[in-house]
């Protein structure tokens, strides 16, 4: 019905297309994190969320922003302390496709891959960048192009189409950001006072989920450990990452630290290495007694 309208529509899109499929082959993939395995380890880390809405604000970006550039500063201190220098490597990050004509039930959103500008070492630079980087894709018709792909290669044969999706490597790091609650939940009578997303390992490296309620941000950081062979320097590195953004707004360090490391700093050494003897429970019995007169 409208040849002329068709054809300029179909060369708007594939210039769109060729232009997103240019983003992601821009970030090439770390060699450091190449190795894909079938272990899986988890840790996390809890931060104030107003100080990174601050960091974020002060920083010239949103908290989101705020949270992409401090992974990619712990990506980069991570490289680095392994010898391997790198400008970017390749991030997913989920991108919100719905718009006010859209009903309220059900989600619309698609993946965006990001040359993720870890060798930038300044933070407010890293969130220039990465505004840039999510405001130009989000303008681009293109930007759905798995969904397209997918409705395409439902009615292909899969000796076709599993060929085409070996071709493609997943990114090394994705990241994902979800607003929880507005207010308290508690189940059985119990209040929730944190909240931890277990999020998959899609043939990427790490996959982290920050999950933001109650005034934290409750960020859950899941890897392969074929991708991420050294756990301590990696959970050292994330702490900095977060630090190094609030550190750049002029705000004093918000980590609650990792859950590991709280856990190592519970168990205080008496004397001679030992750890403290825990009190009987007649004593704490009589200890609470005491303190309740």
């Amino acid at each position: 019905r409208d040849p002329l309208g068709t054809v300029v529509g179909a060369a708007d899109y594939a210039a769109s297309l060729r232009r997103v499929l240019g983003a992601v082959a821009e970030a090439r993939p770390s060699p450091l994190l190449a190795g894909r395995g079938l272990q899986r380890r988890m840790l996390t880390l809890d931060v104030d969320l107003s100080m990174l809405k601050a960091a974020g604000s002060a920083l010239g970006g949103s908290v989101n922003d705020a949270y992409l550039a401090a992974m990619c500063g712990a990506l980069r201190r991570y490289h680095e302390a392994k010898g391997v220098s790198l400008d970017t490597l390749p991030m997913a990050i989920p991108v919100s496709l719905r718009t006010e004509k859209d009903a309220a039930g059900g989600n619309r959103w698609t993946g965006m891959t990001l040359a993720a500008p870890i060798g930038e070492p300044d933070p407010a630079a890293r969130i220039r960048l990465i505004r840039e980087l999510v405001t130009a894709q989000r303008q681009e018709p293109a930007l759905d192009v798995l969904g397209v792909f997918s409705a395409v290669t439902s009615f292909l044969p899969d000796v076709l189409v599993d060929p085409l999706l070996e071709s493609v490597r997943p990114a090394d790091v994705q990241c994902s950001n979800v607003m929880s609650y507005p207010g308290p939940t508690y189940i059985g009578g119990a209040e929730i006072v944190a909240q931890y997303g277990m999020g998959p390992v899609p043939g990427v490296g790490m996959m982290t989920v920050m999950i933001t309620r109650l005034g934290r941000a409750f960020i859950a950081v899941r890897y392969d450990t074929a991708s991420f062979t050294d756990g301590d320097l990696l959970e050292r590195s994330l702490q900095e990452g977060f630090d190094e953004v609030l550190g750049a707004a002029g705000l004093n360090r918000p980590l609650a630290g990792t859950r590991r490391a709280e856990k190592q700093a519970a168990v205080r050494l008496a004397p001679g290495g030992r750890p403290p003897a825990r009190r009987s429970s007649a004593r704490r019995a009589a200890t609470t007694t005491k303190k309740a007169q």
